[in-house]
């Protein structure tokens, strides 16, 4: 009966893929050094911008309404931003 080593067909290291050391010395996952908290910001920008095309379709109230919360949202995010940079 013949068996198989585990440096698969052949004998030759790594045919079954490569070993977790090759990979190591092959290959480096860069890691943030920090990552973001999430923030709702984001999600209020594109809220602000849905309201300004709506509101070309409406009224301009609408539209202003969007334009200032959309500045506002992103005034935020900036400042988020800022003083995450800053930590």
């Amino acid at each position: 009966m013949k068996t198989e080593s585990s440096s698969g067909p052949g004998g030759v290291e790594g045919a079954r893929g490569p070993s977790e050391r090759a990979l190591q010395i092959q290959w480096s996952m860069p890691k943030p050094e920090q990552i973001p908290r999430p923030t709702s910001t984001p999600a209020a920008t594109a809220l602000g911008v849905t309201l300004i095309a709506f509101g070309a379709l409406t009224s301009a109230i609408v539209s202003v309404g969007g334009a200032l919360f959309t500045a506002v949202a992103i005034a935020r995010w900036i400042k988020e931003m800022h003083d995450a940079a800053e930590e």
